[in-house]
């Protein structure tokens, strides 16, 4: 695997630059064959306290790993969180000065974690396939912002809201959020659905 097009892993558990070779003192763990390592990483990273005046987001350090691990190798992230065990990270209570703990992969939250993993893995199969239909149907392009707006993907997102299917709205929600956009307020746009509609 590659990290940021410069980092990579040839099965020694640790990345390395290009035809560099890796050190095991100083080298990343690998995200995919060494995910434990990479985990407890991101762990005593984000577990440090925080230091006076300090803004670094250290609740991000975790969230970023454990995403990266779920990409890199989603078969054995569980094993490998469990194996990490419970993570506390200091984070900024709102409308507080005071900094408050929270806690990620406790004992308590392995069972729920499965599930709300093989839950997210089940709708997506969904979506896939209905966009695979859609698609078929001459329905695309909600990629290409000139064609299709925020507004338009807003108002369509409500609409499927008031028709009661989930998995449009699930849709509509993705191709927001993996745009990097918000969903508009409903006097932003008006439109009527036409076939060309990505969902």
């Amino acid at each position: 695997m590659m990290i940021s097009g410069a980092l990579h892993c040839e099965g020694f558990g640790f990345m390395a630059s290009q035809g560099g070779i890796p050190s095991y003192n100083e080298s990343t763990p690998c995200p995919a064959c060494n995910t434990i390592l990479w985990l407890a990483n991101a762990k005593n990273q984000a577990s440090a306290p925080m230091a006076a005046g300090s803004d670094m987001p250290t609740e991000q350090i975790w969230l970023e790993a454990l995403r990266v691990a779920h990409r890199e190798n989603p078969g054995g992230v569980h094993a490998a969180l469990e194996a990490v065990g419970e993570v506390q990270v200091r984070v900024q209570a709102q409308e507080q000065t005071a900094l408050v703990v929270r806690t990620y992969n406790s004992p308590s939250q392995f069972g729920e974690a499965v599930l709300d993993d093989a839950a997210v893995d089940a709708i997506a199969l969904n979506m896939k396939v209905k966009m695979a239909r859609n698609r078929a149907k001459g329905r695309s392009g909600w990629n290409d912002e000139t064609t299709c707006t925020a507004d338009f993907l807003s108002t369509e997102l409500r609409e499927h809201v008031a028709k009661g299917d989930p998995l449009d709205v699930a849709i509509y929600a993705m191709m927001l959020h993996l745009r990097g956009e918000t969903i508009s307020a409903p006097a932003c746009s008006t439109h009527l659905p036409t076939e060309n509609d990505p969902a």
